[in-house]
């Protein structure tokens, strides 16, 4: 089977099923190590409530773009401490 059909049964299969887990725990030692590394100089509160509004109401959409930008934000924390020193 050339790569491009390989590539399609893994995103099938139960390979990408098995690897989400790992993966996530990985970046999630990662986000603990580097919050726990460099703490921040003036912690940031972070509101839940619209996002708990957003589950109460059924507003998935609403709620995903929340939870994304709650991501998005601490993901950008964690490349700004990895690489801060590359530039």
């Amino acid at each position: 089977m050339q790569a491009p059909g390989r590539f399609v049964a893994a995103g099938q299969g139960d390979y990408l099923v098995a690897m989400l887990p790992q993966n996530f725990n990985l970046a999630l030692g990662l986000w603990y190590f580097c919050n726990q590394s460099a703490l921040s100089p003036a912690p940031e509160a972070v509101d839940y409530r619209p996002l708990a509004n957003a589950i109460l109401c059924a507003d998935s959409e609403r709620a995903r773009g929340l939870m994304r930008q709650h991501v998005a934000h601490d993901s950008d924390r964690v490349r700004d401490l990895l690489f801060k020193d590359s530039a």
